[in-house]
Formats: structure tokens, C-alpha cells, sequence
């Protein structure tokens, strides 16, 4: 045995027989509430892998020996498969190791179970020494090893930068195994970043015999031309790990118990890692919106991380304290302006400030408009126009600020300073300066959509017709959020003269958004309402060509007739008689036939004459609607050809019904008009009538059995609620169940095997639908039974 091996297998000795010792202070309750949950992820079987990996890797940041210890009871229980598994993922991800993790690692790679090998062998790979990498060696160089074990190791020793692990794996090459040599040629792929060899073992092998007699320092130069192509997926990767850690923390806190959250995260807010002092931060702003107030102890931790070393915590906290309700966090913020170098934590600083919304620190926002980077400008401004908004602004402060605003637009005219723009017309807006409104039209023509959105806004902040004028172009703006922008302003602050160009918005040849074209027709009814009558006939006269815009007339015609007094009978009459019409054409015939019974009963008293035409549409309407009212007000008509007609638009409606096969409505008119109407009609009318109606009440009859055989096979089924429903439908369909009824319980009667709950469920029914039919005893013979259904059968033939 040589003394490299010696020496390696005495240190691992050495290890495998220590266990955790060290000292144990005594834990904060924030420690002691992390120490507790991370247990029981770990413990609990029913938490997913990743929960418990996560929770693993929290336990290896800690610095406190109590969680390296119980690290080593989870790495050493053999009752708990996934945690050993949770720790060793951990260890590899993280690269934390412990001298008294070695045995545990190495039994779980040398022992029974294949699942605990791959996660073991990753996880002895971060040893850089111990001996670790000497026992590597020994177990994959010793062709009596399991081979599963030497897959595993030689898997993991991709992990280890170091000329004796290459090799090592170039020594495999010649294994008589294939496996073995692929998985060998395989790591060293992976360990050099080298990907043009594959498995081509006399590749690697020629590689292997020009580079390993060259010094380390040469060799370590040579790979890292090669090992820098992977830097930046290394850098990504490391940037995973740490969201990922921030992640799990954000799983802790909510797995810990309420009571307890508290003194997590003053834990959190302490901690050495900036990633975990961060959601520590975040995970406060979370609950600001609680009525619950934050306890004092937290909120001093929050005012200290202003000052905190990382720039990302100093941002969070600027946001934080804004919404702490915190009576300090003006004072505060404004302070740490003065000393804050970081552009991203000043932005929050302002954004901050425009939140807090006080009249105090207004000047700051000047400065701010005026800082170099446009980002802070940009917060600046928008906190401004927050506390503009609030109107607690002198007359003064508001002729400094639009000096300051005015100043810094006309600097800001680079494409990229397009959101500073933005932010300053927001603000603009809510100074309302008449001086600057020149410059807020101007910014109507900007080349970047979302400053002509703002300026759009800003006009509409301030009001009045005349910047609905300067608006009223923009409806036609290239850009879909703009001409949306641009409707609204004008619903809000437009007037008639405008409707036009709405109007033309509405048109699916001009503005091929759908969204827009209905935002539009409403900006064009609601312009309509303060219209006059003149106005709203001719906007009908219009809207009646169009194709498309129905409803909308039939909105115009509704507003029309709103203004029409019933004084003015002739007038008020002949816009709702064209209310009708169009609702009749629309497909609202109940609606319709209210119009025209209303225009019907004026005229008759005021134009009897033209009382006819309209009486005829409104039976019209009445059959279109299927209202039972229609063949009584044709029943009334005492005029021939009035009366003719009517029959002749029955007759239109009897056809549609057919084509429709609503066999129902079908039976209910022509029954009805049989029974009223046929001493009038002409017998070729009658005739055709009759045998409508003995079409549709076949054809009912058929669906009737068809339903009723359906609903019966519900009632004996065993779903009580399906039985219940069946029962309901039936009852609901009244006299027509009744002969299907029978004919089902005649037929389960007459089977070789009938359903003695089907049949008693089909009694219980036709007791309720038809009490006259008695007689029926469940205890007689089934021929007794049989012959009392056939009589019945009998009485109910139609």
C-alpha cells in the first residue's frame, strides 16, 4: 500500500469515527422556530422531495452547531430514505461540508439501497480532501467493486477539478466494462468542457498523453479557456441557487405557525445572506395591508436596513417603510436621500416619498425631476404628481414645479427617455398650469405611443372642451391604446360636435379592434343622450344603412321615443311604431309586440286609418313571440282583409314552427286558432291548419314516449337525487305522461322479470298526475295488474 493511500485511509478513518461535538449555545426563539419547522419537513413523509432538498439547504447555511448536528441525525437515520437523500443533494448543490459527514456519505454510497448511491457520491465529490478523492480512486480503479458503485463515483467525479481525477477516468478507458468506459468518457466531457471527443476513448487518451506532463499552473491555464465558456451558465446557476434559497425561506415562513412569524423574521432581517434579508423585507410588505400593526422591534430592524449593505435590501426597505404607516418615514427617507449613491435605491426612495404623499419635501421632487439618470427623474416626477394630486399645493410650489417639469421635458427628447416623458406629462396633468398645456398638446404628436397615452390622460385631468378637441384626432392613432385613450377622454369631457369622429371609430373597415369599435358606439350613445330630437332622428336615418349596427339603432330609436311627449301623438306614434319594426327585425318580438300594441291603442283613437297596417305587425310580433294573446287579437279583428292577412302571418308562423320541429308551440297555435278561428277561415286554410296540428301532436307523442321512457329508467335507478329529478319532470309535463306512463308500465308489466321499484315509482306518478285512474293493487297477480293498466290504457286514448 502506498503512503498517499495510507495517509487517506487514516484521515477517513479518522472522520467516520468523530461525530458532531461542538459547543451548543443557546438559540434565539427565531433560530429555535427555524430549527423546529426545517425538523419537520424533513421528518414529515409527506413532504415533496424539493421541500425537503430546500429545507436541507437551509440547514447547511446556519452557523449554529445545533443544525449541523441534526443534519447528521437526518444524514445517519435509516428510517427516513428521502431525508439522506434531502441532506446529500444538498451538500453537492452547496458545496458545505463537515468532516463528520463522511461515513454516513460513504455508507450510503457503498451500501444496499441504489437510490442513495447517486446522491452520496455527488455529495462526497465537494470533500477536497479528508481523503475523499484517494477513495474515489480506490473504489473505481478496483474492478470488485459493485458496479454500480463505480458508476456512481465515476458520475460524480466529473464534479472534481484535479489532475488525478482525470486520470483516473482516463485509466477507465480501458476497463473491459463498455458501461464503465462510456460513463468514464461521459465525465470527462463534462469535467473539461470538452465536447468534440464523445466516447471516443483513443481521443481522450491522445488528449490525456499532450497535456498531463504539463505543470499544473500550465494544465490549469490550458482548461481555462474552456471552463470560461461555462462562467456565465455557472454565474446563472449560482443565481438559481440563491432564488431558489430565497424561495425556500418564503416556504418557511409560511409553514411556520402566525404566533411564531414574527420572530422569524426578525431572524430573517439579521441574516448574514442579502438574498434571505431580502424576502425577509418582502415577505413584510406582504402583510402591510393586515390590520394587524407590525410590532415595534420589526419596524426599527426595517428603519436599520436603509442603511443596509446591499443595494437591493436598501430599495426594499425605502418601498417598505412608506407603508408602514410609520410617523419617521418621511424624515427618514429624505435623510437617506442625501447619502444614497445607488441609483436603483433612490428611485425607491421617491417612489417612496410619493406614497407618503407629503406636501413637505416637495422641493426634494424638484431635485429629483432635475437628477441626471432618467430613472430617478422618472420616480421623481410621479411622486410629484401623487402629492400634486392631494391639492394641499401652494400657488407657488405649483409655478416652481411646472418650471422644473417644462425644463426638464424639453432635455428629455431622446427615444429612450420615452417613460421620463410619461412620468412628467402624468404630472403635468395634475398641476393643471395653463402654461403648460401647449406643451402637453404638443406631446399629443410624440413618436412614443405611451407618451401620447399620457398626455392624453393629462388633458383629460385637467378638462374642458377645448382639449377634447386637441384629443379628437387620436382616435384614429395608430396605436390601439391611444385611440381607446382617446374615446374615453371624450366620453368623459366631450360634446356632440365630437360624435362624428367616434362614430367613425365604429366601423369595421376603419378600426379592425372589435373591443374598441364597442367602447366607441358607447361613447357615441352616451354623446347621444343630451341630443335633440332633430339630431337623434337624423343619427337613425343614418344608422338604418348600416349592416351592423342594429342595436344601435334600436338604442336611438328607445331615446328618441324618450323625448317624444304622448301629447304629440302622431310624432310619438310613429318613432315607436319604427321601434317595433326594428325590434321585430332584431329578433325581439316580445319587446316589439309591446312598441306596437302601445302605437296600436293611440291610433286608434287619434288615426284609425293607419291603426290597421299597425295592428297587423303587432299580431306579427305577438306570433313571433309565441305570446297566447295572438290568436284572441286576431279572433277580435272585425275587418276581412285585416283579418285574412293575420291568418295568412299564422299560417308563416305555422311554418316556422314546422321547420323548427317545435312540435310544442306548434300545438299550443294551431289548436288554439283551430278552436277560434276556423268558422273564418277559408277551408283550404283550415284543412291545411288540421293537418299541421295532427303532424305536431304526433310527432309530440313520439317525443313525449321518448322522454318519458328515458325519465322511467331514472326511476329505477339507484342515484336517489337522479329519481327525485326524474319524478319532477314528469309531473312537469302533466297530462301528456300519462298515456306514456301506461304504455311503460304495461310493457314492464308483460317483461319476464319486472322491477318492482321501477313499477311502484311509476304508480306513485300517475296517482299524482291522474287520481281518477283507481283500481291498481301492487299485491294482485300480474295478470290482475296487467288488465288494469289495459283498461286504463284504454280511457286515456285520445
Amino acid at each position: 500500500m502506498n503512503c498517499t493511500r495510507q495517509r487517506g485511509l487514516v484521515l477517513i478513518a479518522a472522520l467516520v469515527c468523530a461525530a458532531p461535538v461542538a459547543a451548543e449555545p443557546v438559540l434565539t426563539p427565531a433560530q429555535q422556530t427555524e430549527m423546529e419547522t426545517l425538523k419537520r419537513q424533513l421528518a414529515e413523509p409527506d413532504r415533496t422531495a424539493k421541500t425537503k432538498r430546500e429545507a436541507a439547504l437551509l440547514l447547511l447555511t446556519r452557523t449554529y452547531p445545533q443544525a449541523a448536528k441534526l443534519a447528521w441525525e437526518f444524514l445517519t437515520d435509516k428510517t427516513n430514505q428521502p431525508a439522506r437523500i434531502a441532506i446529500a443533494e444538498a451538500i453537492a448543490e452547496s458545496g458545505i461540508t463537515r468532516a463528520e459527514f463522511v461515513k454516513p456519505l460513504l455508507e450510503m454510497l457503498t451500501g444496499a439501497e441504489p437510490a442513495l448511491r447517486v446522491p452520496a457520491a455527488n455529495a462526497l465529490s465537494a470533500f477536497k480532501d479528508a481523503g475523499v478523492p484517494e477513495e474515489f480512486i480506490r473504489l473505481v480503479t478496483n474492478r470488485k467493486t459493485d458496479r454500480a458503485v463505480r458508476l456512481a463515483v465515476i458520475g460524480a467525479m466529473q464534479r472534481i477539478f484535479d489532475k488525478k481525477a482525470i486520470n483516473t477516468l482516463v485509466g477507465l478507458l480501458h476497463d473491459p466494462d463498455e458501461g464503465i468506459r462510456n460513463a468514464a468518457c461521459d465525465s470527462l466531457a463534462k469535467l473539461t468542457n470538452i465536447r468534440g471527443f464523445g466516447r471516443n476513448p483513443r481521443l481522450w487518451r491522445k488528449w490525456w498523453q499532450e497535456n498531463k506532463d504539463k505543470k499544473r499552473s500550465d494544465w490549469l491555464a490550458d482548461l481555462a479557456e474552456s471552463v470560461v465558456r461555462t462562467n456565465l451558465q455557472l454565474e446563472r446557476e449560482n443565481a438559481d441557487l440563491r432564488a431558489r434559497l430565497a424561495a425556500a425561506m418564503r416556504d418557511l415562513c409560511a409553514a411556520t405557525p402566525p404566533a411564531s412569524r414574527d420572530a422569524l423574521l426578525t431572524g430573517m432581517l439579521k441574516d448574514p445572506v442579502a438574498e434571505v434579508r431580502l424576502v425577509g423585507a418582502q415577505l413584510i410588505r406582504q402583510r402591510t395591508g393586515n390590520a394587524k400593526p407590525l410590532p415595534e422591534p420589526l419596524r426599527q430592524q426595517i428603519r436599520g436596513l436603509l442603511s443596509d449593505k446591499a443595494p437591493g435590501v436598501r430599495r426594499e426597505a425605502a418601498l417598505l417603510l412608506s407603508r408602514l404607516n410609520d410617523s419617521h418615514a418621511t424624515s427618514l427617507l429624505a435623510a437617506r436621500l442625501q447619502t444614497e449613491q445607488a441609483w436603483q435605491v433612490r428611485e425607491a426612495i421617491y417612489q417612496g416619498l410619493g406614497l407618503l404623499r407629503d406636501p413637505k419635501v416637495w422641493d426634494l421632487f424638484l431635485d429629483g425631476i432635475a437628477e441626471k439618470d432618467d430613472r430617478v427623474a422618472t420616480a421623481a416626477a410621479a411622486a410629484l404628481a401623487l402629492v400634486a394630486e392631494k391639492n394641499g399645493i401652494s400657488v407657488a410650489q405649483r409655478a416652481k414645479a411646472a418650471t422644473a417639469l417644462k425644463k426638464r421635458y424639453l432635455q428629455s427628447t431622446a427615444p429612450e427617455a420615452a417613460p421620463l416623458r410619461e412620468a412628467l406629462l402624468a404630472a403635468m396633468g395634475q398641476l393643471k398650469e395653463k402654461r403648460l398645456l401647449g406643451l402637453i398638446k404638443k406631446a399629443l404628436k410624440d413618436p412614443s405611443a405611451a407618451v401620447r397615452l399620457s398626455a392624453i390622460k393629462a388633458l383629460e385631468t385637467i378638462g374642458n372642451k377645448d382639449n377634447a378637441d386637441a384629443i379628437a384626432p387620436l382616435t384614429a392613432d395608430p396605436d390601439r391604446g391611444v385611440r381607446l385613450a382617446a374615446i374615453l377622454a371624450i366620453r368623459h369631457f366631450g360634446s356632440f360636435e365630437h360624435l362624428e369622429t367616434v362614430l367613425t371609430r365604429t366601423h369595421a373597415r376603419l378600426e379592425p379592434d372589435e373591443a374598441i369599435r364597442q367602447q366607441a358606439w358607447a361613447v357615441v350613445m352616451e354623446l347621444l343622450k343630451g341630443a335633440e330630437t332633430g339630431k337623434l332622428r337624423a343619427m337613425a336615418d343614418l344608422l338604418a344603412q348600416r349592416d351592423d349596427a342594429r342595436e344601435q339603432l334600436i338604442q336611438v330609436l328607445k331615446l328618441w321615443a324618450g323625448k317624444v311627449p304622448p301629447a304629440k301623438r302622431r310624432q310619438w306614434a310613429a318613432v315607436r311604431q319604427r321601434l317595433g319594426e326594428e325590434l321585430l327585425k332584431a329578433g325581439r318580438p316580445a319587446e316589439a309586440a309591446r312598441e306596437l300594441g302601445a302605437v296600436c291603442a293611440a291610433l286608434a283613437k287619434a288615426d284609425p286609418p293607419s291603426a290597421g297596417e299597425v295592428w297587423l305587425k303587432w299580431v306579427e310580433a305577438l306570433l313571433a313571440a309565441d305570446d297566447p294573446s295572438a290568436v284572441a287579437r286576431i279572433a277580435e279583428s272585425k275587418d276581412p282583409k285585416l283579418f285574412d292577412a293575420a291568418v295568412e302571418a299564422l299560417a308563416r308562423r305555422v311554418k316556422v314552427l314546422q321547420a323548427n320541429k317545435d312540435w310544442d308551440r306548434l300545438v299550443r297555435l294551431a289548436g288554439s286558432a283551430l278552436r277560434r278561428l276556423a268558422e273564418r277561415m277559408a277551408p283550404a286554410r283550415r284543412d291545411e291548419l288540421q293537418k299541421a296540428l295532427n303532424e305536431a301532436q304526433a310527432n309530440q307523442r313520439k317525443a313525449d314516449r321518448q322522454r318519458v321512457a328515458a325519465l322511467v329508467s331514472r326511476l329505477g335507478g339507484s342515484d336517489a337525487a337522479s329519481r327525485t329529478q326524474a319524478e319532477r319532470e314528469l309531473l312537469a309535463m302533466q297530462g301528456r305522461a300519462v298515456q306514456p306512463l301506461l304504455a311503460e308500465l304495461q310493457k314492464l308489466l308483460k317483461s319476464r322479470s319486472p322491477n318492482h321499484g321501477t313499477e311502484r315509482a311509476i304508480v306513485n306518478v300517475l296517482a299524482k298526475l291522474a287520481p281518477q285512474l283507481t283500481g291498481y293493487d301492487p299485491a294482485a297477480g300480474p295478470a290482475d295488474r296487467l288488465a288494469i293498466v289495459e283498461a286504463w290504457l284504454k280511457r286515456a286514448s285520445p
